[in-house]
């Protein structure tokens, strides 16, 4: 099964184009081969509704959870679950000691992915596992949370990037304005301008509620 499973990772690497924003990075791989990679290695797959369960949590900045994006920069930059840190798993060692820094206990919820079959996320959860974390999970099983599932958070780059290509700006406290004026929902959203991160987060779930998917939190100054 692991050579298949090595086969397969492989070619998703080495046999194709590379990305375009959100979308994969690789070619992945049929859920089911993912699915039995988890169970081989004892990682907990979960959907879409799981990880958003503990989002809040997360907001909170509780030390229970802590979601990790296992793609390349150039995919986190431009939308990813929030509050995610990313640890491109080809580079987990060198980014490894920026992890310990956070201080988070061993048995600390680990939650990979963005919600497709994707071997990168297994990658950092195996090496987690490795340094002695206990609590991971994949989450391998949709929907995918950067396709338009819920709001996502963008880096400096993410957001300057949907800004020269047209996306609408929405300071935190002008969202019911901005409701008011009844954009085209098909827009990018850029929301941002509070100092603090918990107020862009509910201003971006007040947009995405009322029916802009593409809607994105910056927390920083453009």
């Amino acid at each position: 099964m692991l050579k298949k499973f090595f086969i397969i990772l492989v070619f998703a690497i080495f046999s194709i184009p590379l990305f375009a924003d959100s979308g994969p990075s690789i070619v992945l791989p049929p859920a089911e081969v993912i699915l039995k990679e988890c169970a081989a290695n004892n990682l907990l797959p979960v959907d879409f509704n799981y990880v958003r369960s503990k989002l809040n949590d997360a907001i909170e900045g509780k030390k229970t959870v802590i979601f990790v994006d296992a793609r390349p920069a150039r995919n986190y930059d431009v939308g990813h679950i929030p509050t995610a840190i990313n640890i491109y798993d080809a580079k987990f060692e060198r980014l490894f000691p920026e992890f310990q820094k956070l201080n988070l206990p061993m048995d600390v919820e680990i939650i990979s992915g963005v919600g497709r079959p994707c071997p990168m996320s297994l990658n950092d959860l195996k090496q987690f596992k490795e340094k002695g974390y206990t609590n991971l999970k994949a989450f391998v099983k949709g929907p995918v949370w950067v396709e338009g599932a819920y709001y996502q958070e963008v880096t400096d780059k993410g957001a300057k990037k949907y800004l020269n290509d047209g996306a609408v700006l929405v300071k935190f406290d002008e969202v019911d304005k901005f409701l008011s004026q009844n954009i085209d929902k098909a827009k990018n959203i850029v929301v941002t301008g509070s100092n603090n991160p918990k107020e862009n987060y509910a201003a971006a779930e007040k947009i995405f509620n009322a029916g802009y998917k593409m809607t994105f939190v910056f927390n920083g100054n453009l």
